[in-house]
């Protein structure tokens, strides 16, 4: 089954393809920190269409609870939940109501963060990657043992950036 990326805007990212996902969160609020502040904060979607940035559906409320963020658009309500790897990115888990989790990293610049899918296709080639990814025809679903350090060790390989979220002032 393929996993739609759960913020509703990131769907049209992927166009169709597959992102590494789990059947369940492999992470939990201990390990996230809210990267966006504890207030409720509006990002709005961008997508790189032929070497331009379009804005691309909805805008997006993040509200914290706990250590993660709801995140709201019009549509629908996700979970994200942010996990630092570096000082400049971020893994984000985000879990839809099916209870489904996706992955992608996040480039955090000045002027926005820059969402990078982990696309099946990508992992299929990364040696580093294949340790803790399990592919299935054309979905592929991250091995329960998978450690923040497993997702460090993948930002040299992180694809394009698809995506940018920029703060709605």
């Amino acid at each position: 089954m393929r996993l739609r990326i759960a913020l509703s805007s990131l769907v049209l990212l992927v166009l169709g393809g597959c992102v590494l996902q789990s059947p369940k969160p492999n992470f939990d609020d201990t390990q996230g920190a809210l990267l966006l502040g504890k207030n409720g904060v509006t990002y709005s979607p961008f997508t790189l269409d032929s070497g331009t940035w379009k804005p691309d559906g909805e805008d997006m409320k993040f509200v914290a609870v706990g250590k993660h963020y709801l995140v709201n658009d019009k549509a629908k309500t996700d979970q994200a939940l942010f996990i630092p790897l570096t000082s400049e990115w971020w893994l984000i888990q985000f879990q839809d109501k099916s209870k489904e989790s996706g992955y992608v990293f996040a480039h955090i610049q000045p002027e926005a963060i820059y969402i990078h899918p982990l696309t099946c296709d990508n992992l299929k080639l990364n040696a580093i990657a294949v340790k803790f990814v399990t592919f299935k025809k054309d979905d592929c679903f991250l091995a329960a043992h998978t450690t923040i350090s497993d997702f460090k060790n993948l930002i040299p390989a992180a694809g394009p950036q698809l995506m940018k979220l920029v703060l709605k002032k």
